[in-house]
């Protein structure tokens, strides 16, 4: 459970999860409707429900990771395809937030 989440961070992470590893069950629990209506923060805030091991976020973690340096590598290398690149980087830029929900364990 990742609590305390702006609304729109909780819909992205579910989004890119149900894109990147649609067997995992994501819910979002609004938190405190209340301090929005009020006025006392900007958007809702939520908690995201990840029904996964800690193992599991971390692998996540690692493949991004690991995209991540392919993506470095693929720039510096001039042999590289750069449609193929290209493609890769793309989608190495989608998912680079979920490099984030390690963080929320913590």
């Amino acid at each position: 459970m990742i609590e305390n989440l702006p609304e729109s961070n909780a819909k992205l992470y579910k989004s890119l999860l149900a894109e990147f590893r649609p067997d995992w069950n994501v819910e979002i629990t609004i938190e405190d409707y209340n301090l929005y209506k009020l006025g006392f923060v900007r958007e809702i805030p939520c908690s995201l429900r990840i029904d996964v091991s800690d193992e599991e976020i971390y692998r996540l973690h690692d493949e991004i990771i690991e995209m991540e340096i392919d993506c470095c590598l693929y720039e510096e290398s001039p042999s590289s395809d750069s449609a193929e690149a290209k493609k890769y980087i793309e989608k190495y830029e989608k998912l680079a937030p979920l490099e984030f929900l390690c963080h929320y364990l913590d």
